[in-house]
């Protein structure tokens, strides 16, 4: 199994994530630990949220 550090959720809200973090805290889904760990690579985060949110 990888080894994957979890980003720090407040730094990732100060990236281009910002508005999908917010979303979903405030929706508490997907879970905010999804972009602790997916936050590594942003354009992949992004593209999983906007679809999930469809």
């Amino acid at each position: 199994m990888a080894n994957i550090t979890m980003l720090d959720i407040d730094e990732l809200r100060k990236t281009k994530l910002r508005p999908y973090i917010d979303k979903c805290l405030e929706h508490r889904a997907p879970d905010p630990a999804f972009h602790a760990i997916m936050g590594h690579t942003s354009a992949l985060t992004s593209g999983i949220t906007h679809s999930l949110a469809r």
